[in-house]
């Protein structure tokens, strides 16, 4: 009976150390983040919380590797185009579909195993906005949105 006991317990470690270890192997590293990894809807919080937005991004129409989509901030829909590479977010967005506005520069972090990105919203020759990305959405293929060509 003691020896039962004993190798139930030593079994119910291994498998604890097994799962703790096997969960920690799944999670998404940051740089190996790319672009399909936006696709979906982002909750945008900013520094300064009048630029929050929701962003729609799904695969380009034209260039592959790349996100299209839209920033809706307040009643303002702004075009949005860009990538990420390792771990590295791109993200321009335009007030027209042929102006850059302003360009996104963040950093994927999976610390929790959740898919977040910090970074900087720039705008012209104004200092840079510090900003926060998080999924609203689960992990999926989402729908391509539409945007005029070239964005």
């Amino acid at each position: 009976m003691k020896k039962l006991i004993l190798s139930i317990a030593a079994s119910a470690c291994c498998i604890s150390v097994w799962s703790q270890n096997h969960s920690k192997n799944e999670c998404l590293a940051a740089d190996a983040a790319d672009s399909e990894h936006l696709h979906g809807t982002w909750q945008a919080r900013f520094a300064d919380a009048r630029l929050d937005a929701v962003l729609q991004l799904g695969p380009h129409t034209e260039w592959q590797g790349t996100v299209q989509g839209t920033a809706q901030r307040g009643s303002h829909s702004l075009l949005v185009v860009g990538d990420m590479d390792q771990g590295q977010l791109t993200l321009e967005e335009s007030t027209d579909g042929r102006r850059i506005s302003a360009t996104w520069l963040g950093q994927a972090d999976t610390s929790d195993c959740h898919l977040r990105i910090q970074g900087e919203w720039r705008q012209d020759e104004a200092p840079p906005v510090a900003f926060t990305l998080q999924r609203l959405d689960a992990p999926a293929h989402a729908p391509t949105p539409s945007t005029p060509s070239g964005w």
